[in-house]
């Protein structure tokens, strides 16, 4: 689950947590390249506040938060998307499309960096002499 998630589906923020966790939504590369006492100054919160916040949406602790936000952008880089947990109940419509066609551009790229060219243009050569039926059989198919 993204970083964005936890902290918008968690239910039980105090207004301080929702003001870190809405800083941190809208400063990911900030907080990237910040430290805890940074993110303290510009938020008006303390250390242990943010603390707080980290082990509510289910982290160690700040490190930890910077840990994700640098693993979700490397994923963003890529398109990628979890495939066990690929939308959420509260997704879009237009965010689930998104979300579906970027899984089956990489699972298409990911076949097509295994094909063998040798082997398709035998392949293909194999069909073409033989007919598709023939090729089947072959391969023991029908």
């Amino acid at each position: 689950m993204t970083l964005d998630k936890k902290i918008t589906l968690y239910k039980n923020l105090t207004p301080v947590e929702v003001r870190i966790g809405n800083y941190i939504m809208n400063h990911k590369e900030v907080i990237l390249n910040s430290t805890i006492q940074d993110l303290e100054k510009e938020v008006f919160v303390s250390k242990p506040a943010i603390h707080r916040f980290c082990k509510k949406i289910g982290l160690n602790g700040f490190n930890d938060l910077k840990v994700e936000l640098a693993k979700e952008e490397k994923m963003e880089e890529k398109n990628w998307v979890d495939a066990n947990v690929p939308f959420y109940e509260k997704d879009q419509s237009k965010e689930i499309a998104n979300k579906l066609m970027d899984l089956y551009k990489s699972t298409i790229q990911g076949t097509y960096k295994c094909l063998d060219a040798k082997c398709m243009d035998e392949i293909a050569k194999f069909v073409n002499e033989n007919g598709l039926y023939n090729a089947f059989k072959h391969l023991e198919l029908i």
